[in-house]
């Protein structure tokens, strides 16, 4: 069990790799830091996409029901990856996290008020939740925890929410030549995690209204 474990992570950081080589692809050429703070998000809300389709995929073909303990896995390497995204941007700011929030060059503390900066305060509490999520992505965590753990876990649909909300701020800011196919994949897979989700939801629903009788089966 605990070698099968070791296993999925040694392929969650594959898959990570992974996505980072093909997004580097579209993104080769831009400034270093840009550069490898894009692919390292882009690739992280990927992750993150899978962990919240394999779910519904697994309900509704359950000859894949193998791939239900990646998600752990899978999210752990995501959350990974978007705290190498933060820092690695950090370095434009000289490593000052503030830099982020607050305007530079000025003599008094100036907040930043434009998107750039809304979208950095949606990504700092979506990076809190996903570092919590990982943290307490285990079984120790699990029986500690108790129903409580299942409750907290829960909130990756929240943390989905908050990345959308993050990225999608984020992509109106950037040149448009950045954009390219990342812009589309981040369309066409924010839709299909949602119709998964969606799906899913409505399964569930529908076999509980079954088991209580409420509709015919």
């Amino acid at each position: 069990m605990m070698k099968n474990h070791y296993v999925r992570y040694l392929l969650a950081f594959l898959v990570l790799i992974v996505l980072c080589a093909l997004f580097a692809i579209k993104l080769w050429g831009m400034h270093p830091v840009h550069f490898w703070n894009r692919i390292m998000a882009d690739a992280s809300f990927v992750m993150l996409c899978l962990t919240l389709i394999i779910g519904p995929a697994v309900q509704f073909v359950p000859r894949l029901w193998p791939l239900s303990p990646w998600r752990r896995e899978l999210g752990v390497v995501a959350a990974l990856a978007a705290l190498v995204h933060v820092v690695i941007y950090m370095k434009s700011f000289r490593w000052n996290p503030l830099g982020f929030f607050i305007e530079r060059g000025t003599p008094h503390l100036v907040w930043k008020r434009d998107a750039f900066a809304s979208s950095n305060w949606v990504g700092l509490l979506a990076l809190g939740i996903i570092l919590i999520l990982a943290l307490t992505a285990n079984d120790f965590s699990q029986k500690w925890l108790g129903k409580g753990w299942k409750f907290l876990q829960q909130q990756n649909y929240g943390l989905f929410a908050l990345t959308f909300v993050h990225i999608f701020l984020f992509l109106y800011l950037v040149n448009e030549v950045s954009r390219g196919s990342v812009y589309t994949v981040f369309w066409w897979l924010s839709l299909i995690t949602v119709g998964f989700q969606i799906a899913g939801f409505v399964r569930t629903v529908w076999l509980n209204a079954r088991r209580r009788g409420i509709i015919d089966p």
